[in-house]
């Protein structure tokens, strides 16, 4: 083995033990959310930390994360231009999904890289974008060979993004899906259980009702008997 193979070696363990230590702190962050917040704030908290920690792998400016269902729909996102609401995260989540990076990614279901975003027609800049793109990464999150989210990188020079970085990032995503995806399931027990918690106090209050109507039908003075207290037959 040459001084320059051990040297390659040598990166790539470095590499390694780099994600390696920013997915314990991702799966660390779930732990402890999980105990003391509430769902959304656990699937949130988890997203941004996945999407900060592919940011510093990749040596990113900023970036944004789509989760997506078994059906290819947007169901949690975090956008560069997060601070849109409403009708406009929604248009422009769609927009991204049909014309942009991210949806040639969901189309391909691989790593998509751009050198330099003027000279190729997979990058989108929108009206009133506030910042520069001139090179961007989108690389996906599989589970299982299936589409379970997309993480997209931006930088404001050209050719930002190189082989390093997309091993990086894609070793790392299907790993943080591990830990995105049980602050999901948690989110989904969580929503459960406050379902079944309201249906319980709303088949409660129709037993309380249905035995106060059911009080109120009987005469205000019930017969008694020595062998029989009538009024426990019907409270």
């Amino acid at each position: 083995m040459t001084d320059q193979d051990i040297t390659a070696e040598l990166k790539q363990f470095k590499r390694d033990q780099k994600i390696h230590n920013a997915l314990n702190t991702l799966l660390e962050l779930f732990i402890n959310m999980a105990k003391s917040s509430s769902e959304k704030q656990v699937l949130n908290s988890t997203m941004q930390r996945a999407l900060d920690m592919a940011v510093d792998l990749s040596g990113a400016e900023m970036g944004s994360i789509f989760l997506l269902n078994s059906h290819g729909v947007v169901t949690d996102s975090i956008l560069t231009q997060n601070h849109l609401e409403g009708d406009k995260r929604s248009s422009l989540i769609g927009k991204v999904l049909e014309i942009g990076l991210a949806g040639w990614v969901k189309k391909n279901l691989c790593v998509g890289l751009v050198i330099d975003a003027e000279e190729d027609d997979r990058w989108v800049t929108f009206k009133d974008q506030s910042y520069i793109v001139n090179s961007a990464l989108a690389v996906p999150i599989l589970r299982q060979d299936t589409l379970f989210g997309i993480i997209t990188l931006l930088h404001s020079e050209r050719n930002r993004f190189d082989k390093a970085s997309v091993d990086f990032v894609q070793k790392a995503a299907n790993q943080m899906a591990i830990a995105i995806e049980n602050a999901q399931l948690y989110k989904k027990l969580e929503e459960a259980g406050k379902a079944i918690e309201k249906y319980s106090k709303a088949l409660q209050f129709e037993l309380d009702q249905g035995r106060k109507i059911q009080n109120d039908f009987l005469p205000s003075n019930l017969p008694e008997t020595e062998t029989c207290d009538i009024y426990t037959y019907f409270t």
